[in-house]
C-alpha cells in the first residue's frame, strides 16, 4: 500500500510539474534582440540554448497564427523533405518563417499565396542574410492546421 501511495505521490508531482511555454512571433523577435545585444557568446548560447530546450517534464513551443504560406520548397534541412516558407511582420521587421513539418500529406495540401495555416513548432535556429528581412526563423517538429477558406 506504502508503495502504490508512493508512485501516486510521484506521478501527480509529474504530472504537475510538467509544462510547456509558448512564445508568439513577438516573443521570438524579443529573445533575437537580446542575442543582437549581447557581444558575450556565451550568454548568447544561453539565450539560444533556452529556446530550444525540451525535455521530459518541459517543452518550448512556437506558436504561428493564420500565417499564409508564401512558398513550399525542397528542404535543406536533412531531416524533413520539404520546407514550407511564411512571412511574418514584427515589431522589428518582417521575419521569413522556414517551417519545418514530417507530414507531407499535409503539406501536399497547401497552395502557395492561397493557404492558411496556423503552427506550433519548436525553435531550430535563427539565421540572418543580407536582404529585407529582420531574421529568418526556423521552426522543426512542427504541427501545422490548415484554415478552411
Amino acid at each position: 500500500m506504502k508503495r502504490m501511495a508512493l508512485i501516486f505521490m510521484i506521478a501527480a508531482a509529474a504530472l504537475s510539474s510538467s509544462c510547456s511555454t509558448h512564445y508568439t512571433i513577438e516573443d521570438i523577435v524579443a529573445e533575437k534582440v537580446k542575442i543582437d545585444k549581447t557581444d558575450n557568446p556565451a550568454k548568447k548560447f544561453i539565450i539560444k540554448n533556452n529556446l530550444q530546450t525540451e525535455g521530459f517534464f518541459v517543452k518550448n513551443v512556437i506558436e504561428l497564427k493564420n500565417v499564409l504560406v508564401k512558398d513550399i520548397i525542397p528542404s535543406t534541412n536533412i531531416d524533413y523533405e520539404f520546407c514550407i516558407l511564411s512571412d511574418i511582420d514584427t515589431t522589428r521587421g518582417k521575419v521569413e518563417c522556414y517551417i519545418y513539418t514530417s507530414n507531407v500529406g499535409r503539406i501536399a495540401k497547401l497552395e502557395k499565396g492561397k493557404s492558411r495555416i496556423d503552427v506550433e513548432g519548436q525553435f531550430g535556429r535563427f539565421f540572418t542574410l543580407l536582404d529585407e528581412y529582420y531574421t529568418k526563423l526556423e521552426l522543426v517538429k512542427s504541427r501545422i492546421v490548415i484554415h478552411r477558406n
